[in-house]
C-alpha cells in the first residue's frame, strides 16, 4: 500500500467542501449532514487509513467519496457491514482486437 498523505486529503476536504453550509469540522471529524435528503456522513483521517460512518442514503458518503476519488487514485472502499468493497478511482480496462 501507498503511505497516505493525509495534509493533502485535509486540504483537498476543506477546499472542496467548506463552503457548503452542510458541511462541518469539529474535533478531528468532517461531518455532512443532507436532512432534506435523510442522509449524513462522518469522515475521520487516521494515519493509515479513513473512515467514513454513513446513515441513510448514499448521497452524504458520495460526496466525500468524490473528494476523496479526485485526491488519490489507490482508495479502496470496504462496507464491512454489508460485505462489499470497490475502488473509488477503477483502473479503466483496455481492449486488445
Amino acid at each position: 500500500t501507498k503511505h497516505l498523505q493525509t495534509l493533502k486529503v485535509h486540504q483537498r476536504i476543506q477546499k472542496q467542501l467548506g463552503m457548503l453550509k452542510e458541511f462541518k469540522f469539529e474535533q478531528g471529524t468532517y461531518s455532512i449532514e443532507l436532512s432534506g435528503k435523510m442522509s449524513t456522513a462522518k469522515l475521520e483521517l487516521q494515519e493509515n487509513r479513513v473512515i467514513i460512518v454513513a446513515e441513510g442514503t448514499y448521497e452524504a458518503e458520495t460526496i466525500f467519496f468524490e473528494v476523496l476519488r479526485k485526491c488519490e487514485p489507490f482508495f479502496l472502499a470496504i462496507d464491512l457491514e454489508h460485505e462489499r468493497y470497490g475502488w473509488l478511482k477503477p483502473l479503466k480496462e483496455r481492449k486488445f482486437v
